[in-house]
């Protein structure tokens, strides 16, 4: 699973221990890196992750469909984070489905840690307890997926509202290729 940080320094290679870097937004000071070590270690490196805090601040003061967009890939790994660690068998945020439909492990809908969660169709709604929906899909690989009505229902939901449109959000996806991928025609997933 990748992560966003916020750096200090320009994003242009990887200069924290242990972590492989698969893109970079230098635009906003951005690093997405897999397999970093905890937080306090990358602090040390002038690095935070991005949902450590500021990402409320960030988005309010962002507002722009580039930052809304990053702001969705964050929430969503935070969502994977906490319903893996309430959930023990989850190996991938898509087992939810599995747990619904074949184990009946779990209700359709329901309460996990500080997350609302609603199965529908080939995915699933969380909430947070702070009221940001984050809805994504699953492809049939189990990859999460994403389009452009979920990113502008995700900034609708945040605490200061970010009302973009169709247009700046298919700019601002197509823009970060290919840390983004195009699974089918207006559908995105994050590049593993």
């Amino acid at each position: 699973m990748s992560r966003l940080f916020l750096t200090k320094r320009r994003p242009t290679k990887c200069f924290l221990p242990k972590a492989r870097v698969i893109g970079a937004e230098p635009a906003y000071d951005l690093l997405i890196v897999s397999e970093c070590r905890p937080a306090e270690t990358l602090a040390a490196h002038g690095t935070i992750p991005f949902n450590h805090g500021l990402r409320g601040r960030r988005m309010e003061r962002v507002g722009d469909a580039r930052g809304l967009v990053l702001g969705y890939v964050d929430a969503l790994n935070a969502v994977d984070e906490a319903m893996r660690a309430a959930i023990p068998s989850l190996e991938r945020l898509a087992d939810v489905l599995g747990l619904v439909r074949s184990h009946g492990i779990i209700n359709r809908s329901g309460q996990v840690g500080t997350y609302s969660y609603s199965v529908h169709g080939a995915g699933c709604r969380f909430v947070s307890d702070n009221g940001i929906e984050v809805d994504v899909d699953f492809a049939p690989d189990g990859s999460e997926i994403f389009d452009l009505w979920r990113l502008r229902w995700y900034g609708l939901s945040l605490p200061e509202p970010l009302d973009v449109t169709d247009q700046d959000l298919r700019t601002a996806v197509r823009s970060l290729q290919p840390l983004l991928t195009e699974v089918r025609p207006g559908w995105f997933s994050v590049a593993s």
